[in-house]
């Protein structure tokens, strides 16, 4: 097909809306000519917007225009956020930080940041060790973050000639069990 689209259409939103979309960046827009390069390049950015499974794109001819649809299956819906391995701070203050919501399309965009704001946080609290190790969802659609927070499992003393090593472990802060805290 050649020629300038006349529309672009989406079939199969539902939960997400189009202001969320980056609609503005598409490079098929009415009166721009249609390019199969145009055509990937928009594929790509919508299923790299985080709301989608899978993005198909394809251009038609109806009544001599060019209609550009796409095809989006989205992804589901979060029903609510269970926090695995989390003791250090309340469920509360950590699922008020994270941008992926109870009731919202989940979007792996916003999951990575969530993941990097999660992070960011414990370390800057001193818990250096702090770590997400699995996100996942349930046939249920409850997104779990599972976490590490770095509790010591053992500690160690060497070189000690004179001194027991719990009298030393008496007047350490970080003690067997704790969370890890630079």
């Amino acid at each position: 097909l050649t020629g300038p689209i006349h529309a672009v259409e989406f079939e199969g939103l539902s939960r997400v809306k189009p202001i969320d979309l980056p609609l503005s960046d598409l490079a098929c827009q009415p009166f721009v000519p249609l390019t199969q390069k145009s055509l990937s390049h928009d594929q790509e950015l919508l299923y790299c917007s985080g709301y989608f499974q899978e993005v198909s794109a394809q251009a038609q001819t109806t009544k001599n225009r060019i209609v550009v649809l796409f095809k989006v299956k989205e992804n589901p819906t979060i029903q609510s956020i269970r926090l695995r391995g989390i003791h250090e701070f309340s469920e509360k203050e950590i699922l008020k930080m994270l941008s992926s919501k109870p009731s919202e399309p989940l979007n792996f965009v916003k999951l990575n940041a969530d993941k990097e704001t999660l992070t960011a946080f414990y370390h800057k609290k001193g818990y250096s060790l702090f770590k997400v190790l699995n996100i996942s969802m349930t046939s249920q659609n409850v997104l779990v973050l599972s976490c590490m927070e770095g509790e010591i499992e053992k500690v160690i003393f060497t070189g000690l000639k004179y001194v027991r090593p719990f009298a030393v472990e008496r007047e350490m802060f970080q003690q067997k069990g704790t969370v890890f805290n630079s």
